[in-house]
């Protein structure tokens, strides 16, 4: 299982749905990843050039929303 894997994994575990693709990016050319994750109404979207690239930068935004927001019990 790769990186990218086990964050996607950690984000589920965490109520997490997700989404991913391999696109082309029609103005260089060079190949991206899309990768989206949602929870209720809240949506998170990135394009970056690898896909442990985008994973990790949504894990980092998860992260930091959860510290300026923490879950009341």
């Amino acid at each position: 299982m790769g990186n990218w894997e086990e964050v996607l994994e950690s984000l589920r575990r965490q109520g997490w749905g997700y989404g991913y693709a391999r696109c082309l990016d029609a103005e260089s050319g060079d190949q991206v990843y899309l990768v989206n994750i949602s929870r209720g109404r809240e949506r998170l979207t990135t394009v970056r050039s690898t896909l442990d690239e985008a994973v990790e930068t949504l894990s980092h935004l998860v992260a930091a929303k959860a510290q300026q927001s923490p879950e009341v019990p």
